[in-house]
């Protein structure tokens, strides 16, 4: 049977990561998308992304600890993969503004990620060398 006769699942099924380095690659890569979109961007899924952060950035004297917890949300709501979300605030030397800690559903291994906040407002995620190998 083709590929265009197959159900979806199926084709779904065949693309699957199917090792532990494969699946870290593809939910940094679905983080790097969720930070990078904004709610209301995809019709598809009205609620995917972040909200506009300006009004986060600017209202609070300190904006990591709001900015972690709407990161921390958006992570929960559109990354199941991921269980045991904790998005904190951070300053370490290379600039990462948040550190994102979460393990793998199903399994006991941790995921470590920092987030870096752009003067432009730009969140990037940035794979933590100790817990990711690409």
């Amino acid at each position: 049977m083709s590929a265009t006769r197959r159900g979806l699942l199926s084709r779904l099924v065949d693309r699957a990561p199917t090792t532990r380095v494969s699946t870290r690659v593809s939910i940094v890569e679905a983080l790097r998308v969720l930070v990078a979109t904004r709610v209301g961007d995809s019709p598809a899924r009205p609620s995917y992304g972040l909200p506009d952060l300006t009004a986060i950035l600017h209202d609070a004297r300190d904006s990591r600890t709001p900015l972690a917890r709407v990161l921390r949300d958006a992570i929960v709501a559109h990354e199941p993969r991921l269980v045991g979300v904790a998005v904190r605030p951070a300053r370490v030397s290379d600039g990462a503004q948040l550190m994102i800690s979460a393990r793998l559903a199903g399994t006991a291994e941790r995921l470590e990620l920092e987030c870096v906040l752009s003067p432009e407002g730009r969140l990037t995620i940035r794979a933590d060398p100790r817990t990711y190998e690409p």
